[in-house]
């Protein structure tokens, strides 16, 4: 018997979706995101709104905390935000998906079961105290959005790419690359968080304009856009770390974030 689409949208049966129904979660809800200002890749407000504007946002003063009149990253060479946005139709699981936020900002879109420890995680990372807290690196939640599904989504800036492996930079920075990673477990860990699944695909390193990177590389005959590992990058970037100063030089690794905010609380 064919389950019904109010239960294809329950968590208990993401694992059952196919290709075929990849955009189930966020065509049921994409009128409620457009309420709120998201746009989700693919639709025609996505194709289509700010192709003319020529405005682009300041850098965050603080990329952890950025207000709604600034961009997520530091642009070198700056553009319209729209020149940046990544029309691939790839989509890495059917609880995630992109979009753009109210201001045409690249956000990434989680749906999260509402019992799972990921959620009581975020929550937690993301209430009034740790939020403010300097020492939390964790990408910041810029938005909870309940739903009638037993899940919560959750929208998040689009940083940089997966550390699949450090594609620049030396010693040192790899270094400081570790150093930084290692300050950022010791804050969850202090606060009763276990980071459940610690490998490269969860660590973000944003040094340069992953938006272009991964345009580039959707003709990959759709495997992952950055699973070749050996991609030679070298020259300025586009934009740099949002927790780096602008440098008109090569570019550097920069900060490593948990990805997706792939957490277990522990009690």
């Amino acid at each position: 018997m064919a389950l019904q689409l109010d239960d294809l949208l329950l968590p208990c049966n993401w694992d059952d979706l196919g290709l075929d129904h990849r955009q189930l979660i966020w065509n049921a809800y994409r009128s409620k995101l457009e309420d709120r200002g998201y746009h989700l890749m693919g639709s025609e407000m996505y194709k289509t709104l700010g192709k003319d504007d020529d405005y682009t946002p300041p850098p965050p003063s603080d990329p952890f905390h950025p207000t709604n009149e600034e961009d997520f990253v530091h642009h070198l060479y700056p553009r319209n935000l729209y020149s940046s946005r990544n029309f691939s139709s790839w989509q890495l699981s059917v609880n995630v998906c992109f979009g753009t936020d109210q201001r045409q900002r690249p956000v990434v879109l989680k749906a999260v079961p509402t019992d799972s420890p990921e959620l009581t995680a975020l929550r937690l990372l993301f209430g009034p105290s740790l939020r403010k807290d300097k020492r939390n690196r964790a990408i910041p939640v810029l938005d909870f959005m309940e739903t009638a599904h037993n899940f919560v989504i959750i929208v998040m800036p689009t940083w940089g790419i997966c550390w699949s492996s450090p594609p620049c930079g030396n010693m040192t920075t790899r270094g400081e690359l570790a150093m930084k990673l290692a300050e950022t477990l010791q804050f969850l860990h202090a606060n009763g968080v276990a980071h459940g699944d610690i490998h490269p695909f969860n660590i973000v390193i944003n040094h340069f304009d992953s938006r272009n990177f991964l345009h580039r590389m959707k003709t990959t005959s759709g495997c992952h856009p950055i699973s070749n590992t050996h991609i030679s990058i070298s020259g300025l970037p586009t934009c740099s770390a949002p927790e780096l100063p602008l440098v008109d030089r090569p570019f550097r690794c920069g900060c490593l974030q948990p990805w997706e905010n792939l957490s277990q609380r522990t009690f």
